[in-house]
């Protein structure tokens, strides 16, 4: 303020007002999930962020659990094999975008491969996965301005899957999803 007066251009936000703060955005959770079609997405590239898992999707819910090697036999014929990919939004929201594996015949339809073309598209740039029936796949938009690199965090896979499976990771015979599943609960 000069005499009294305020100076508008003291007061003003920039652009990039997010990069001038210096607070670090604690990962509290990590959802297993596909982005949404209006959401620009980058994949980390370093593949020591990439695994390989056993997952089950309660499509009521939407939600992702992981399975646990010794209880995949017993959800034989519910589980997904896939890798998990880590990834972010734009926004900084991260999250693990799982894309089916092939079977054990080594076949893979047309949606998951293509949508692995654009998780590989997505590691070195900002894209939209957009669903087109027409090819029986997905493709991928790329973002036309110049985005910002992402920010990554710090931890480790194994921390960054300890944060994502919370209570979503079935491990034993006890787990409420299973008591569901076989008509328990």
């Amino acid at each position: 303020m000069k005499d009294n007066k305020i100076d508008v251009e003291s007061l003003r936000l920039s652009q990039d007002f997010t990069s001038e703060t210096e607070v670090e955005k604690l990962v509290l959770d990590i959802p297993i999930r596909r982005p949404n079609a209006q959401t620009f997405v980058r994949v980390h590239p370093d593949p020591a962020y990439q695994f390989r898992a056993a997952i089950l999707k309660l499509k009521e819910e939407n939600e992702y659990f992981l399975i646990a090697k010794e209880m995949q036999s017993e959800l034989f014929n519910e589980i997904i094999p896939v890798t998990l990919f880590l990834s972010t939004t734009l926004e900084g929201t991260r999250f693990f975008w799982p894309n089916r594996l092939p079977g054990e015949d080594g076949r893979l339809n047309e949606w998951p491969r293509t949508e692995r073309n654009v998780i590989d598209k997505a590691m070195s740039h900002w894209v939209r996965q957009i669903s087109n029936r027409q090819l029986g796949g997905y493709e991928a938009l790329r973002a036309k301005g110049k985005l910002p690199e992402p920010l990554w965090p710090q931890n480790t896979i194994e921390e960054l899957l300890e944060i994502a499976c919370g209570g979503r990771f079935i491990a034993d015979h006890n787990h409420p999803v299973l008591k569901r599943l076989r008509g328990e609960l």
